[in-house]
């Protein structure tokens, strides 16, 4: 019955905290009161009014105050047999999720491991961040660290789970510690190809928006014309292919690629790809999106983690596809765009 009035997805939930969002399908901005139980006991209240910027970057919510946290009591105890229930609180309570003793995250209490996870964007990194962090206690991990302005270093000595939109290049200028091992995603290149390209087409929705403004005129460009549709889209990539140049290079040449690399060369070519398979071996883990869960499960036995399944993967786009990602025309077209990565994916699944 939930799901036909409210939208709702629960993050993580652990032995400390319990995190999600939620709106009104109707009236997304009115707040939404929600109620905990362990098994039937009453533990606590919250409400839907923490800012969100995910949601809106996927055109979720208008304001993006939506999320919630919920921290359990300090005396919280897991026993089996006892479920940890999430209500909306309302006429009639709504169950909006039900959670088991082998289903909650038990937070590390002992000596904490040191991890850079690099978050190639368009991978499910975002739900591998809410996922990683679940077991890290409050204070001790941070995110999208490219986002900080100063002093970027300083979060090796203060955080022990990192992430961030930062390459091999950009990583080694903040000379980050030798105890910190690496972890990152790699997604099927055709498909996180269209999954970048239709992100930038969801960026030209709303011109005058501030999420619109935030990105750089490469981006804003290409937007436009996606939006405006005064070619067919095979004319489109075409052009787009054909006329890449300079700085536009970054965003689209071999993208996941790039990212293996601790230099930014103007085309990646094989040489490139050679150093991108060599610098492999700097990661713990390399994992691919089509195998998250077993790449989950491996990142928990690596660290003494005791495994959760993720309930749903978030930063799904919920814009109309741009194009057939399975068109062998298309696929012929973008080839040089995702070479390289092509190339770094097959050999990434053979180390698996």
């Amino acid at each position: 019955m939930a799901k036909r009035i409210i939208k709702y997805a629960i993050d993580t939930v652990t032995t400390q905290r319990i995190t999600g969002w939620c709106y009104w399908r109707i009236f997304p901005t009115r707040p939404i009161v929600l109620h905990v139980y362990y098994g039937e006991e009453l533990i606590g209240e919250l409400i839907n009014d923490e800012f969100r910027q995910d949601l809106i970057d996927v055109a979720g919510h208008p304001t993006g105050k939506c999320g919630f946290t919920f921290a359990l009591p300090e005396n919280f105890e897991l026993k089996e047999g006892l479920a940890l229930k999430i209500y909306m609180k309302s006429l009639v309570p709504c169950l909006l999720a039900s959670y088991e003793y082998n289903e909650i995250a038990q937070v590390c209490e002992g000596e904490l491991p040191n991890i850079f996870f690099m978050h190639i964007p368009k991978t499910a990194g975002t739900s591998f961040n809410y996922y990683a962090r679940q077991f890290f206690p409050e204070g001790s991990s941070i995110t999208h660290i490219e986002g900080i302005q100063h002093e970027k270093a300083e979060v090796f000595e203060r955080y022990h789970y990192i992430a961030g939109h930062l390459s091999l290049e950009k990583l080694a200028q903040l000379n980050p510690p030798d105890r910190f091992i690496y972890y990152t995603i790699l997604r099927d290149p055709f498909k996180h190809l269209h999954s970048h390209l239709n992100w930038v087409k969801g960026v030209g929705v709303d011109t005058s928006s501030d999420f619109y403004k935030r990105h750089p005129p490469v981006v804003q460009k290409l937007a436009m014309e996606f939006a405006l549709k005064k070619k067919d889209i095979k004319t489109m990539l075409r052009d787009f292919v054909d006329n890449l140049d300079g700085f536009e290079i970054d965003f689209f040449d071999n993208i996941q690629t790039r990212y293996f690399l601790d230099y930014r060369p103007a085309r990646v070519g094989d040489e490139d790809l050679q150093v991108a398979k060599k610098n492999c071996s700097l990661f713990r883990r390399v994992g691919l999106t089509e195998s998250y869960k077993e790449f989950a499960a491996s990142f928990c036995r690596d660290n003494g983690f005791r495994y959760v399944e993720q309930p749903k993967r978030l930063n799904k786009a919920k814009i109309e596809p741009l194009y057939d990602v399975h068109s062998a025309e298309i696929k012929e077209i973008l080839l040089p765009l995702v070479k390289a990565d092509l190339a770094l994916y097959d050999y990434v699944a053979t180390l698996s």
